[in-house]
C-alpha cells in the first residue's frame, strides 16, 4: 500500500454576497443586505491510493469549521461566530505534469463534494450549511 493515504489539513477562506432583500417579515423588500463570511477549516481525509503512479485517486474525508460573519440588513448590522462540520468525497486525477521540476511531485486536476452542517450544533444563528462543490489544480511538493 502507498504509504501516503492519510492527510491532514488547515485552510480557510473568505466570500462577500450582496443584494435586496425579497420575502423578508422584518425589512421590506429592496432593503439593500450584505453578508460577509470568513470560514477556517480543519480535516482529515483518507486516500485510496494503492500504487506510486495511480491515475485516479478517489478520498473520503471530513472535519471541524469556524465562520465568523457579518451580515448587515437596511443598516443594521450583526456579527459573531458559528461552527460546525463537514464530511467531503473527492477524486484527483493525476497530470503527470512537474516531472522536470525538481521541487514539484506531481499536479493533479481535483474535483470535491462538501456537505457542511454550521449551525452551532442547533443553536439558532446564522445558519451557512449547504453543499460545495469545488474544482481546481493542486500541486503536491
Amino acid at each position: 500500500m502507498y504509504p501516503y493515504n492519510i492527510e491532514a489539513a488547515i485552510g480557510g477562506g473568505w466570500s462577500h454576497f450582496s443584494g435586496h432583500t425579497v420575502n423578508n417579515t422584518e425589512y421590506p423588500d429592496g432593503d439593500r443586505a450584505i453578508l460577509d463570511i470568513a470560514t477556517e477549516y480543519l480535516q482529515c481525509s483518507y486516500f485510496f491510493r494503492f500504487v506510486e503512479n495511480q491515475t485516479i485517486i478517489p478520498y473520503l474525508g471530513g472535519g471541524f469549521d469556524v465562520c465568523e460573519y457579518n451580515n448587515i440588513i437596511a443598516g443594521n448590522g450583526s456579527t459573531g461566530i458559528t461552527f460546525g462540520y463537514h464530511g467531503l468525497i473527492g477524486m484527483r486525477l493525476s497530470l503527470g505534469w512537474g516531472d522536470s521540476v525538481e521541487e514539484i511531485k506531481n499536479t493533479y486536476f481535483v474535483l470535491e463534494a462538501r456537505r457542511m452542517q454550521i449551525d452551532n450544533l442547533g443553536e439558532l444563528k446564522l445558519d451557512p450549511s449547504g453543499q460545495l462543490y469545488r474544482l481546481g489544480l493542486l500541486w503536491e511538493f
